[in-house]
């Protein structure tokens, strides 16, 4: 449902695709993450210590220290047992020594084991970043991989970004050229300051470069405002200057307001001044409103007298808790038409998917005729012989001579010639359709001459009964896999293009 959920996750790949940029989670109330304040799971220097006392790290305190004070107070509390308690005041020690002697916290951090210098390095980064930020950005730069250069220079632009987030971009611009992807690193920057301050964030869409990430990004701060504070939301959509991004921003807007709220959304969608936008929104919101209460979204559907509010995958989702007898209440809910039978066909997708064939044919009955339709019983007859034959054998001998069969027939011979033709042979002379018929010839001599060719061809000359012309194009395309060439299509003849 949502247009924009995918972004998270390319963002995520962009940023890591440029040297690991990923953003790290942010302590509102800290300049440290919260990973850095959690407690660490390394095991303890020595099984046996001395019950020493911790120093006292307030901030008065450590402010007041020598360096070499601070330098002796990190040591000491590192030699310490590791816990939750001594990692906090082990980092409060180690930011105040920080703000007097950056370089010589960042050796100190940089020379601890590989299990604890991640957590150590953020401490030192964020705090740096408050006062020398480029030097604390060319520290960073300078670490290996192994050092973990890509989440500590994450850190340190998204600790930037919380400051000053102007300053921040500008110092991706400032980022060497051989970085990759720096547009993808300043777009994360601004999504994420969108979570806490979305009027500065889409005041800063406008430094990147690319009109895609624009979009997107202007999108993205739009939905996640809209979750928090939707009025406020759809004023700042309203007045995006691009078409495009404006209509795409009110959508989501409006999605997120039919989560919290629906029947305040459709009274707010159905205001809507521009009519397509208007159309979309009451399609989503539909959407939405039908995953919960399906029943009641179909019959305000009918009663507006437009079954395109219907989504049709939408069908997916209800057969798979649906009884039988709910399905057929909620299809006499909505009036005859394209929408229904392509909702109709979803379900019996459903059906297919979890094994209950006679149930999926049951709802195509319901549905028109057409070339959609008889594709998916041809699918089903596939799927069926290869998943359950067993059960699709007596079945089809108790149907009635239909076109129906015929096509799930189709679907079987088309199956079995895969594997043994011969198996398929009898199928073959119960398909009465011509149309059908001569679909499962073709597929059955076309399976056959690729497992045995001189009994494939001997069939297709002496008893297929194809008519010269057709057997020439099973020959023509002999060297073809089925899957890029089958010739089912011979049933698109039913069903010409008006």
């Amino acid at each position: 449902m949502n247009r924009t959920a995918w972004l998270a996750g390319l963002l995520g790949l962009a940023v890591g695709t440029a040297l690991g940029y990923r953003l790290a989670p942010r302590n509102q109330g800290s300049p440290l993450p919260e990973s850095a304040l959690a407690s660490s799971t390394a095991k303890p220097a020595s099984s046996t210590t001395v019950d020493t006392k911790v120093p006292d790290t307030s901030p008065l305190n450590l402010d007041s220290l020598s360096e070499a004070d601070l330098r002796s107070t990190v040591t000491e509390i590192a030699n310490q047992p590791v816990s939750k308690a001594n990692t906090t005041q082990l980092l409060k020690a180690l930011q105040a020594w920080t703000r007097q002697n950056p370089n010589a916290a960042w050796q100190w951090a940089l020379a601890q084991p590989p299990e604890l210098s991640r957590q150590r390095l953020y401490a030192v980064i964020s705090e740096w970043m408050k006062t020398q930020p480029t030097a604390a950005i060319g520290a960073a730069q300078s670490l290996s991989l192994d050092q973990r250069r890509d989440d500590i220079l994450s850190h340190a632009f998204q600790s930037w970004a919380a400051m000053d987030l102007q300053a921040a971009l500008q110092g991706v611009k400032a980022l060497p050229d051989n970085v990759p992807n720096k547009e993808a690193i300043a777009a994360a920057l601004i999504q994420n300051t969108g979570l806490r301050d979305p009027t500065l964030a889409l005041s800063a869409v406008s430094s990147l470069t690319d009109s895609e990430t624009r979009i997107r990004i202007t999108v993205k701060i739009i939905e996640s405002w809209a979750e928090n504070n939707t009025s406020a939301a759809l004023s700042a959509a309203r007045k995006i200057q691009d078409p495009e991004t404006r209509r795409l921003a009110l959508l989501e807007a409006y999605t997120a307001w039919t989560f919290k709220d629906r029947k305040a959304a459709f009274t707010a969608i159905e205001l809507e001044p521009d009519p397509a936008t208007r159309k979309e929104a009451l399609k989503d919101a539909m959407q939405i409103w039908f995953m919960t209460e399906p029943f009641a979204a179909a019959a305000y559907a009918a009663q507006r007298g437009d079954p395109t509010w219907i989504h049709s995958t939408s069908g997916q989702h209800f057969a798979e808790k649906a009884t039988p007898e709910e399905v057929d209440r909620l299809l006499s809910l909505l009036p005859a038409s394209k929408e229904r039978d392509d909702f109709t066909r979803n379900m019996a997708k459903t059906m297919i998917r979890l094994g209950q064939y006679p149930r999926a044919v049951e709802l195509l009955n319901k549905t028109a005729d057409s070339l959609s339709r008889d594709s998916q019983l041809n699918t089903l007859g596939r799927t069926w012989s290869k998943e359950n034959l067993p059960t699709l054998s007596p079945w089809l001998r108790l149907q009635p001579a239909s076109l129906d069969r015929d096509l799930v027939t189709l679907g079987m011979v088309t199956q079995l010639a895969r594997n043994n033709p011969r198996d398929a042979l009898p199928w073959l002379s119960s398909i009465t359709d011509p149309s059908a018929r001569l679909a499962a010839t073709k597929n059955l001599a076309h399976h056959w001459l690729k497992l045995e060719p001189e009994a494939g061809k001997a069939w297709l000359n002496q008893s297929s009964d194809l008519p010269p012309v057709h057997q020439a194009k099973v020959l023509e395309n002999g060297g073809k896999p089925f899957v890029d060439y089958t010739y089912d299509d011979h049933l698109a003849t039913r069903w010409p293009p008006k």
